[in-house]
Formats: C-alpha cells, sequence, structure tokens
C-alpha cells in the first residue's frame, strides 16, 4: 500500500531507485491534497456553523410554523454534515499522518 511502503529502504537498482523517488512524489503530493482539502473542510465548517447560529437567532422572530419548521429541518440537515465533515476529517488526517511518515 502507498502510505505503507515509505518505510522500506532505496532500492539498490536504477529502475527500483527511479521508482521510489516517483513515489515519494506521489506521497508528497498526496498530502498537499489532503492538506488542502482539509483547509477547504474547516471553511464549510465555519460556514455551516454561522447558519446554524443565524437560523437560532431568526426562528424565535418567526411567525409562521411552516418556516420555523423549514429552519429546524436545515439545522438537522446541516447538523449532519457537521458530523459527515468530522468523520471525513479524522480520515483525512490519519491518512495524512500515514503518508507524513518518513
Amino acid at each position: 500500500v502507498l502510505g505503507d511502503a515509505g518505510k522500506e529502504e532505496v532500492p539498490a537498482d536504477a529502475e527500483g531507485a527511479k521508482r521510489h523517488r516517483e513515489y515519494k512524489k506521489v506521497k508528497a503530493e498526496l498530502v498537499d491534497v489532503i492538506e488542502e482539502e482539509l483547509v477547504i473542510e474547516q471553511q464549510e465548517r465555519s460556514i455551516l456553523e454561522k447558519r446554524v447560529a443565524e437560523a437560532d437567532k431568526v426562528i424565535p422572530t418567526v411567525t409562521s410554523k411552516a418556516m420555523q419548521q423549514d429552519l429546524e429541518t436545515e439545522k438537522v440537515r446541516i447538523g449532519q454534515r457537521l458530523s459527515d465533515l468530522a468523520t471525513r476529517h479524522d480520515f483525512l488526517s490519519k491518512e495524512k499522518e500515514r503518508f507524513s511518515i518518513k
């Protein structure tokens, strides 16, 4: 497996050394992509938390039961998305750690 193979020594033959360099390059690129995704997820989490806070602020002022229910439903959906993001964050953090090990 890509992230687990990095603990091996550099092969002595030219072809093996070339593959090892390519492997290290791909591994570094994966870490960069994971870091970028983690930043984007943090931004999304911040936006979603602001939406929940705004809904909490607006719900008491809404007189329509249908609109209140819509806002409550939206809060539940946002809560589920936040939960999904937390799970994804944990996975990506573990993958980043696995690929970052020298």
